[in-house]
């Protein structure tokens, strides 16, 4: 009777053995990452005028780096680019749209400037992510030169 209750016992061990845990990543090793977000960003400039001075940047980047072109500047795609900078005349013609092409870890847009001709101008930048709209920024400039950058996750 002992002797079959061992044998039961170590073959009930090893068929635990056998069973416990098991690894789901089909032997890769890396950890899942977090996916990116798609992003649709609307920048609108009040009052700038040719005499005041306003840079604006855009970067970012995707979870695996490895995507050439992420951006799309009022629909034509930004090949090649992860960042690029945004002329201030094209926000004096009107609102300016930046869609990434693929999922994005983060965009930053960076602003800087300043009002020349001694008025107030703003800028407004409206952001869907993932298909939900977010609080808009808005920042106004006077003479007082002022730079942020604004990170979209």
């Amino acid at each position: 009777m002992k002797r079959i209750l061992s044998l039961s016992l170590s073959i009930l061990l090893v068929a635990a053995l056998f069973t416990a845990c098991s690894k789901n990543n089909n032997g890769d090793d890396t950890p899942d990452l977090p996916k990116g977000k798609t992003m649709k960003l609307t920048i609108t400039a009040t009052g700038l005028t040719p005499a005041d001075y306003l840079k604006t940047t855009i970067s970012g980047g995707t979870i695996n780096g490895t995507e050439p072109t992420l951006y799309k500047l009022n629909g034509v795609a930004q090949t090649n680019q992860k960042g690029f900078a945004i002329d201030q005349s094209t926000l004096i013609s009107g609102p300016v749209t930046i869609e990434t092409v693929v999922p994005v870890a983060i965009t930053s847009i960076s602003m800087g400037g300043f009002s020349a001709a001694g008025h107030s101008f703003s800028i407004k930048i409206a952001s869907v992510i993932d298909g939900k709209e977010q609080t808009a920024i808005q920042q106004a400039y006077t003479t007082t030169t002022f730079t942020k950058v604004y990170d979209f996750q």
